[in-house]
């Protein structure tokens, strides 16, 4: 778990990585690499080889399968095992009940208890913590998907007919010389509702529902506003 503060793959562990023979078969005590390791401490194996000296890896069943994930979700999160628990709970029903203000709040969470010391105050860094940790918590998510209009942050999935469509947009929130706590909480609801319309707006603009109304029964849409690092404003609709 520490190697991963160092790695070059961000909050993501590697699920299906191809690697060769030699890569595998390296281990340098002064320079570790993520999936040489996750091979020969065995949270990996060998799935197929694709060519001569060349392999795909994939997690060898489903009990390493949830002892990773929940060991990485415990670092990446800084909370114990049944915090974490409560969290997958809390975010079970929000999708089900279609709670804005419940689901708003555990991506708050997420964003609050973050222990991954490289985490700046941006988008793009929010996105991805909050997918990485739904995707380790097995929800059915997927990232960046490309449509005919833009990038859709990420879908999530909670049955075979509901689809969440998310979108996020983040504003800076500076403090300036001399505000009042009263002035400077203002100016970030205001920041807020600004992240969110903007979030609403491209997801109208861009028409990110219609590819999936011919394939899910329910499509929902969720703006997620951010300012800061963990100031959050979400709307299911």
């Amino acid at each position: 778990m520490e190697l991963l503060k160092r790695d070059g793959s961000g909050f993501e562990l590697p699920v299906n990585p191809m690697m060769t023979k030699v890569e595998l078969n390296t281990f340098d005590i002064k320079n570790l690499d993520l999936v040489p390791i996750l091979f020969q401490t065995g949270y990996l194996t060998i799935d197929k080889m694709i060519k001569p000296g060349e392999y795909l890896l994939r997690r060898p069943n489903k009990e390493v399968n949830e002892a990773i994930d929940s060991n990485f979700l415990n670092f990446l999160l800084g909370q114990k095992t049944k915090t974490v628990n409560q969290l997958i709970e809390r975010l079970q029903k929000a999708l089900e009940n279609l709670d804005s203000i419940s689901l708003g709040a555990c991506f708050h969470d997420i964003l609050a208890w973050n222990s991954h010391m490289a985490l700046k105050a941006s988008e793009g860094a929010a996105h991805a913590i909050i997918h990485s940790v739904l995707k380790a918590m097995h929800f059915n998510v997927v990232s960046e998907v490309t449509e005919s209009e833009g990038v859709i942050d990420f879908l999530i999935t909670t049955r075979e007919d509901t689809v969440f469509v998310c979108e996020f947009k983040y504003e800076k929130l500076d403090p300036k010389e001399n505000e009042t706590t009263e002035a400077l909480e203002v100016r970030r609801q205001a920041l807020l509702l600004k992240a969110l319309n903007k979030a609403k707006d491209q997801i109208e603009f861009k028409r990110y529902a219609d590819r999936y109304k011919s394939e899910y029964q329910m499509v929902k849409l969720v703006a997620v506003g951010i300012v800061g690092r963990t100031d959050v404003v979400l709307e299911i609709y």
